[in-house]
């Protein structure tokens, strides 16, 4: 008599469910890690961008953080200037996700935004916001916080 090796139907229905339900917790998981990363070096060159406008400030002559976009007239929700800092994050790969902009610079003052970008990843995950004050903000859900000491902002 001939002995039958292999599974059987029930055995692979089994470990096609397991791998199933694994794959519904991995994945999700996954994907709010990844976000979660984006959003870092996002803070990080948020951060970078505001130690960038102090040091124009203090190298400027006068002293100002106005004209440090690329619209020297309108310091509203503008790209930095190439000169100044980069226009998007992260700053040492090749696919962005947030753009970064001067949302208001005054003589002295500034708050800097970083906003994600729609259709990648990021999109929804909420505006990052530093001001000259050192105030930082992390508005979960909201890419149209215009405040880094807003009171539905989260400190990072």
């Amino acid at each position: 008599m001939k002995k039958n090796t292999g599974f059987t139907l029930i055995e692979l229905i089994v470990v096609v469910a397991i791998i199933g339900i694994i794959a519904s917790i991995a994945i999700p998981s996954y994907t709010e890690y990844v976000q979660d990363s984006y959003r870092s070096e996002a803070q990080s060159a948020l951060l970078q961008f505001g130690n960038a406008m102090e040091r124009r400030y203090t190298e400027g002559s006068p002293s100002t953080y106005m004209g440090a976009g690329t619209d020297a007239n309108d310091n509203s929700d503008i790209a930095p200037a190439a000169t100044v800092f980069a226009s998007q994050a992260p700053l040492d790969r090749a696919d962005k996700f947030y753009n970064l902009t001067i949302q208001i610079a005054t003589a002295s003052t500034f708050t800097l935004k970083a906003t994600p970008i729609a259709g990648t990843s990021a999109a929804g995950d909420g505006a990052l916001l530093v001001d000259s004050s050192g105030n930082r903000c992390w508005d979960e859900g909201d890419d149209a916080e215009t405040s880094a000491t807003a009171g539905t902002c989260t400190s990072f």
